[in-house]
């Protein structure tokens, strides 16, 4: 074969390889792509498998464990129902009300604050919040419960608490905004200077009686905590800083309050007074009916007393009357069987009457006069 022959088939050699490697190259390209492209959806595939078996999973080891603990755990106890804390004043008073017109808790935590008056940093240090739970229980329950001995600061953390868990204002919007209008009117720089007490007063007898009453005894109490400032530390601006927030009032009402609370607070006070005129007008009434009993029982006695004594007394001279003159008859008659001078009947009557005793009282015996007397 020629030159040229052998040439052109090598080289037709040469063009059928190149194409058959261009060929297998261009599908192995294509089958790693495909391979990749299925490697990518598997995987996304098994994500989201595995998600949503690790969420089956937790699911159900949840619903395991809560039925796990449903068997562990007790039977509970049936929910009581409270009184006390976080309601209304006149469903409070209801069930849990002191004579005074305020909740019993009121009363007894204030009673036994008095003789800690002098609690240094009183109503400010915080007392045991597990002790304060366990009287909240109590009082909430209509349990009885015994503070004597209880931390001053337990009692006064109490006490706060149950004031900020009132769901009313003691002091309305209204009438807070009347208070504030009066003491702007006069511009008094110093609360010790306010002396419209009328003004204030008429503003506060407008409240409901259980607000009003228990806004008193707070106010009463407080005044006696500041006047004890020197021992106690608390003045009345510190004072203020915790119970305006409480009681929800400006300062300038809460000064006022306190500082003049025996003069703008009067229909509490005079509700103090009647009770106690009445309780002493039932006490001295009752006396006097029984002095009166008393003083009856023994007049009859004394007269009863009196007039079988001037009997006994009338029956004794009777019958020594009665007697001597049955003595002075026998005398008569002697002298005259003796046939004795007349003349010496005088002298002889002298003895007679010594003898006889016929006008004369025995002086070891009381007349009715004197026993009378």
């Amino acid at each position: 074969m020629s030159t040229n022959s052998l040439n052109s088939q090598e080289e037709n050699q040469e063009t059928g390889r190149s194409s058959a490697w261009s060929a297998f190259s261009s599908r192995f390209q294509d089958f790693k792509q495909k391979t990749r492209n299925k490697h990518i959806e598997l995987s996304n595939y098994a994500k989201t498998k595995g998600s949503e078996l690790a969420v089956y999973a937790n699911q159900q080891s949840r619903s395991i464990m809560s039925r796990i603990r449903k068997e562990e755990q007790p039977a509970q106890e049936e929910v009581k129902e409270r009184y006390v804390f976080g309601l209304p004043l006149e469903y409070v008073m209801q069930y849990s009300g002191h004579e005074y017109g305020i909740p019993l808790i009121v009363y007894q935590c204030i009673n036994e604050l008095t003789y800690s008056i002098d609690e240094v940093g009183l109503y400010r240090i915080p007392g045991s919040t597990h002790q304060v739970d366990i009287l909240r229980d109590k009082f909430d329950y209509l349990e009885p419960v015994d503070l004597s001995g209880e931390n001053p600061n337990t009692i006064a953390t109490l006490l706060k608490l149950f004031l900020r868990n009132l769901p009313n204002k003691l002091v309305d919007e209204e009438h807070n905004i009347q208070l504030n209008d009066i003491i702007r009117k006069y511009n008094i720089e110093n609360p010790e200077d306010f002396t419209e007490y009328d003004e204030i007063a008429e503003v506060l007898e407008q409240l409901p009686e259980w607000d009003y009453n228990l806004l008193g005894y707070i106010c009463f109490h407080l005044k006696s905590v500041s006047d004890n400032a020197e021992l106690n530390k608390m003045t009345l601006n510190n004072l203020g800083l915790i119970f305006c927030p409480t009681l929800k009032i400006s300062p300038a009402v809460f000064s006022v309050l306190v500082l003049h609370s025996q003069n703008v607070f009067r229909r509490f006070l005079s509700n103090e007074e009647d009770e106690y005129d009445q309780e002493n007008e039932g006490s001295i009434s009752s006396v006097n009916d029984e002095n009166s009993e008393d003083y009856t029982n023994k007049q009859n006695n004394s007269n009863n007393y009196d007039n079988n004594n001037t009997n006994n007394i009338n029956t004794g001279v009777n019958a020594k009357v009665d007697n001597n003159n049955n003595n002075a008859k026998t005398e008569t008659n002697k002298f005259d069987d003796n046939n004795e001078n007349f003349a010496d009947f005088e002298n002889n009557q002298d003895i007679l009457k010594q003898n006889s005793n016929f006008n004369e009282t025995d002086p070891n015996e009381n007349t009715s006069e004197t026993l009378i007397n």
